[in-house]
């Protein structure tokens, strides 16, 4: 057998894949067959390549396994691809090679795919390769040797019946064949994969049943051929059509297992796979079914698998179904651990997305306070002024909790932040930071002190000004001055102010936005509770109008 031209690393498969006694004894087995190749120390020569190209008209297969073993000697080099391509012979000698005795020796078969993968891995050769059907041929391959395998399976249950040592040496001998099979099949996948980067050639592999060919190979093979049928998968999933028939056919229940392998090329892949697979909500929700959320915070801990598992984690969070099962994992302090200990100014995107999504969950939100949880948050906001920090303390300020006490510390901070806003024309971090302080219901905070010694109410008035400023800022405006008309002896200051009149034209100007319009009634519900503002709101800005003008799309 020829197997040293597969660069095959048989320590590291001894290593991996071969765990019982019987399984070494096959790796010792293939060893001892390289080793005596090498022994041989046979060179192949481009000027012996008519004679290689003639052993493959030879009755006799061992003669065509070693002509295709040399040939492939000099595939393995790129700088004689060219040379090898110009004779005429040699493809289509290949694949009627191929064709004729691929079912008689799989050391042919091998190294046959083995030189196709060679030239696939360069797309001038593609268009040489298409013309000799090679990939209609690599096909019918691997469908005879996926049934192949099913006799080998066959193969392993019958031996069983036989006495003990008899049982143990059929055994060793089938799963010899198991794993050149899987050499095989692992150079076609690589061959095909090439290939594929042709978006036309792919269509025409979806059309031959490749998703499902994929799906069949990632059970009970080798880690090798499950890594290279999840990359091909992988490829294959941002197209919606696949996707489907992924999902017809249970890829994330039937690949789940791989986020415990020890290998970690495996493991990314897998990653990678699922990541396009997410953008399915049925596939976010049969994801987290199979229970892989702290199986990805714990690969956080990795710095390769980082950003697609921040990703891949990202997408579960969006869902509202999902977000419940992320307080329940590690996922909360790991991520807020990511945020306050992060080197950037400002925040990864997907990292801070994800702290955004997990904050909206009462739960996440509480884990992420934990006892004085928010200095380190404030330190870092005050610091960068980064908008997406701000959304999520903004969301963990909108959950009634205990931990919520933490912010009546920083309001200050908060104001002073909220005016060098305005100043700089910040308008992302402007309705953060005014959603964050419309959040703070708490009696404690002494609003009527706030708004008088930092000015606040000249600020919101000209926010309120018709035109001047954003719809989401005067949103976020409305909402605070409500938060505020809570306390009576803010009221006692709305009521010396204009706000309550530019209120009133707000109503007037953004009477077709029902979200602005409705926390505007809302104002309206605590002035009239205090004499004060009530006075102006009916004395003076209703006087002149009746109810109806305020709601024309309510009455009429």
């Amino acid at each position: 057998h020829f197997l040293s031209a597969y660069g095959i690393d048989y320590d590291r498969m001894a290593q991996m894949a071969l765990h019982d006694q019987e399984q070494a004894e096959i790796a010792d087995s293939i060893q001892a067959q390289q080793m005596a190749m090498l022994q041989q120390q046979i060179d192949s020569t481009l000027e012996s390549l008519d004679s290689y190209i003639e052993m493959l008209y030879e009755d006799n297969v061992q003669e065509k396994v070693k002509g295709t073993y040399m040939i492939l000697q000099l595939a393995r080099n790129a700088d004689n691809l060219e040379t090898l391509i110009q004779d005429e012979r040699l493809f289509s000698r290949l694949v009627g090679t191929l064709k004729e005795s691929a079912k008689q020796s799989l050391d042919l078969s091998i190294n046959i795919m083995y030189i196709f993968l060679c030239f696939s891995s360069f797309s001038e050769f593609h268009q040489m390769i298409v013309e000799h059907e090679v990939g209609s041929l690599t096909f019918k391959v691997l469908d005879y040797e996926l049934k192949r395998f099913v006799a080998f399976q066959k193969e392993l249950d019958s031996v069983k019946s036989a006495d003990a040592e008899t049982a143990k040496k059929e055994a060793k001998k089938t799963k010899l064949k198991i794993q050149l099979q899987d050499k095989l099949i692992h150079a076609a996948l690589y061959f095909l994969l090439n290939l594929a980067e042709d978006i036309s050639i792919e269509k025409k592999m979806r059309k031959k049943g490749i998703v499902g060919m994929m799906v069949q190979l990632i059970e009970k093979r080798s880690s090798e051929v499950a890594l290279a049928a999840l990359t091909f998968l992988k490829k294959l999933s941002i197209f919606k059509e696949n996707k489907e028939e992924m999902k017809a056919a249970g890829i994330v229940e039937k690949s789940a297992k791989f986020f415990e392998s020890s290998a970690d090329a495996l493991v990314l892949v897998t990653m990678r796979l699922f990541l396009n697979l997410s953008f399915d909500a049925d596939m976010r929700q049969e994801m987290i079914q199979q229970n892989i959320v702290p199986k990805l915070v714990d690969a956080l801990r990795k710095e390769p698998f980082r950003l697609v598992v921040l990703r891949l984690l990202y997408h579960l969070s969006t869902d509202d179904r999902c977000k419940s099962t992320f307080s329940y994992t590690e996922a909360p302090p790991m991520v807020y651990k990511l945020v306050v200990k992060s080197h950037e100014t400002r925040l990864e995107k997907t990292l801070a997305a994800l702290a955004v999504n997990l904050a909206m969950n009462q739960r996440c939100a509480e884990r992420f306070l934990g006892e004085s949880g928010l200095k380190p948050l404030m330190e870092r906001l005050l610091r960068s002024r980064d908008p997406l920090l701000a959304k999520m303390i903004r969301n963990c300020a909108s959950h009634d909790m205990a931990s919520k006490e933490q912010f009546r510390e920083y309001v200050p901070d908060l104001v002073t932040l909220l005016k060098g806003c305005e100043a700089e024309d910040n308008v992302d971090l402007l309705v953060e930071v005014l959603g964050t302080l419309g959040s703070l219901n708490m009696s404690s905070i002494p609003f009527a002190h706030l708004l008088v010694d930092y000015d606040l109410v000249s600020l919101l008035q000209r926010l309120l000004v018709p035109g001047f400023a954003e719809d989401d800022v005067v949103l976020e405006v409305v909402v605070f001055i409500g938060t505020c008309a809570q306390d009576p002896e803010t009221a006692k200051v709305f009521a010396s102010s204009s706000l309550v009149h530019a209120l009133h034209d707000v109503m007037a100007d953004k009477q077709d936005d029902d979200e602005i319009v409705l926390q505007i009634v809302f104002c309206y519900h605590y002035f009239i509770q205090h004499e004060c503002t009530r006075d102006v709101l009916v004395g003076q800005v209703w006087r002149s109008a009746s109810i109806s003008d305020f709601f024309p799309h309510i009455w009429p």
